[in-house]
């Protein structure tokens, strides 16, 4: 399956959750086994700019004039079959994008605003539909991220479905606090549930523009944890050894190196008497 990324103007390039909107939604397209990926552009760019991770991924760019209709590019796109075409300035669940792209025929979803259609899956007759604002009388299959299951294995538990538009700077900003919020796993002990996020987001918002991985962050917190496990520990008593003892020590070592290499200050004193003894006899005379 091919797909096609409307990224004309300046809202795709937006930077939500550390990495362009245009380079989240080819990578997500990456995870789920699209390789072939059309993007529209007012001019030329190289397909490293839009970020793809793996190198079987063919992304091409499609120079096309802004504000005109991108029908013909997603007819060309889809070929005899289907493509899955995606406006660059939305915000998608890959739970959404994998159920479009499941489709057997041609289906759009609404878009979450009032903006024209900007995720549908559709073949070379219904190209026209992509970009345009949708009509409930035009006939064809409607998929509503309200029906999909929230159930995330990942996050284990439910997980609302993703699915916004960034078209101005206060609407990705917006999108990145939703995306940020969907991150928290789903657990049940009451701190994890309502007093950890507020701290966890702030940390994923400051970290997500930069290099930092969340394998690195989790290191990072276990050497912490030792750090603060051995700060808190009960301090080794005390060794039973006199104040002075290095004093000694060296007073000893002092007194050695004068016996090895002075032995005679050892001899300038007398030699010490010899101890007298008495005998039982003497005693008694006296």
């Amino acid at each position: 399956m091919r797909a096609l990324i409307d990224a004309r103007g300046p809202a795709p390039w937006q930077v939500v959750g550390g990495i362009p909107l245009v380079t989240r939604l080819v990578r997500s397209l990456e995870l789920d086994g699209i390789r072939s990926i059309d993007v529209l552009c007012e001019s030329a760019r190289t397909p490293a700019s839009f970020g793809a991770r793996d190198a079987g991924t063919e992304v091409t760019c499609v120079a096309l004039a802004p504000g005109a209709p991108p029908a013909d590019a997603l007819a060309r796109c889809a070929g005899t079959g289907l493509a899955l075409a995606v406006d660059g300035a939305f915000v998608i669940d890959r739970r959404l994008l994998r159920a479009v792209a499941a489709a057997s025929a041609p289906c759009v979803v609404p878009p979450p605003d009032d903006g024209p259609v900007g995720l549908a899956l559709l073949d070379r007759a219904s190209a026209g539909r992509f970009g345009v604002a949708p009509d409930p009388r035009e006939p064809g299959a409607r998929l509503l991220p309200a029906r999909l299951p929230t159930f995330c294995l990942e996050m284990r538990g439910p997980t609302p479905i993703l699915y916004c538009a960034a078209r101005t700077p206060q609407a990705a900003r917006a999108a990145e606090r939703a995306l940020v919020a969907a991150t928290q796993k789903q657990v049940m002990d009451a701190p994890a549930r309502w007093i950890d996020p507020v701290v966890e987001n702030a940390i994923v918002t400051r970290l997500a523009p930069t290099r930092v991985t969340p394998n690195q962050v989790t290191i990072a917190c276990t050497l912490l944890g030792f750090v603060d496990r051995m700060l808190a520990g009960p301090r080794a008593p005390a060794p039973h050894v006199a104040f002075d003892f290095w004093g000694q020590f060296d007073a000893a070592q002092e007194l050695e190196e004068l016996r090895m290499f002075r032995p005679a200050i050892y001899q300038a004193l007398p030699a010490a008497p010899p101890p007298e003894v008495r005998s039982p006899t003497s005693e008694g005379e006296r």
